[in-house]
């Protein structure tokens, strides 16, 4: 009947999805040794050839949702060893193929990255990258950044050393005292917290210590400013469990794997947070931030 949903395409849609978000909480979670320094060996214990995509359209559904997911890079790397094991030769080539073109497209956006926090730092702005990095060696669909210096300083720098684009400014961006950026020969748009981070602005203790704490990561020889574990663990949190109130209901939004698979990666690598700084200044408890994060 026209116009009558298709039930059945429906839940067969939904049962693939569920499939292959199953597959990729094994690749990230079961596919690596310890500490997440290499995939395993035996990762014939773990997955079976019927786990394995059938065609080149079920890899690009699961590619897209690595994607979507932003684990591409650890998720394939660990799918194209186990092709290779079991002679699949056509699913080991569409991963290499796949990782050829992520690689390529997140080399140029670290070198972007670098040159937008240097040109920040030389005029004056201090400034962190929030979120972007914790997933590597994937990168996010956008490059976030905390900054700060003032909203003048950020568009001066923005547009006259990096020839960006302003992107046209949402309610949301407002609440949140964001700007957005478009860099010629940039695909990820430059998204840049002032002042304040939270979906209304509202966290501004924590943005300030962001700052404060700071530590670096290096990667392709290029080291950044980043926040510190604790804030780290803070901003994943706010930033994937948006709460909307509604006549006194909760929705939350659902988790991004590479969140989990980053609070994981950081608990397994021996990097302990201090819960009770977290719990002093954020009036939670270290049970309960272990709770929300799965990691009870």
């Amino acid at each position: 009947m026209n116009g009558t949903p298709d039930n059945g395409h429906y839940n067969n849609d939904r049962n693939k999805n569920d499939r292959d978000i199953s597959l990729l909480s094994k690749l990230m979670f079961h596919g690596y040794e310890a500490q997440f320094s290499r995939v395993r060996s035996d990762l014939g214990q773990v997955f079976r050839a019927a786990d394995l995509p059938n065609s080149e359209s079920d890899f690009s559904e699961l590619l897209k949702l690595a994607n979507k997911h932003h684990v591409t890079m650890r998720a394939l790397r660990v799918l194209e060893k186990f092709a290779g094991a079991r002679q699949k030769a056509e699913l080991q080539e569409w991963c290499g193929k796949a990782l050829h073109l992520e690689s390529s497209r997140i080399s140029t956006a670290v070198e972007w990255l670098y040159a937008i926090v240097q040109s920040l730092q030389d005029c004056g702005c201090p400034v962190s990258v929030i979120k972007s990095l914790d997933h590597w060696p994937d990168l996010g669909s956008d490059l976030d950044l905390y900054t700060s210096g003032t909203p003048e300083q950020l568009i001066r720098v923005m547009r006259d050393r990096l020839q960006a684009q302003q992107e046209p400014r949402s309610w949301g961006d407002r609440l949140a005292n964001k700007w957005n950026f478009q860099v010629p020969g940039l695909a990820e748009l430059i998204e840049i917290h002032v002042r304040y981070l939270g979906q209304t602005g509202e966290q501004k203790l924590m943005a300030s210590r962001v700052l404060e704490r700071s530590v670096t990561k290096t990667v392709q020889g290029r080291t950044f400013p980043v926040p510190a574990p604790e804030e780290r663990i803070l901003i994943s949190t706010l930033s994937e469990c948006i709460a909307i109130f509604i006549s006194g209901f909760v929705i939350w939004r659902m988790w991004h794997l590479c969140s989990p698979v980053a609070l994981w990666t950081l608990r397994n690598c021996g990097v302990a947070p201090n819960w009770e700084h977290m719990a002093g200044r954020g009036q939670f408890s270290r049970y309960r931030f272990e709770l929300c994060l799965g990691l009870r």
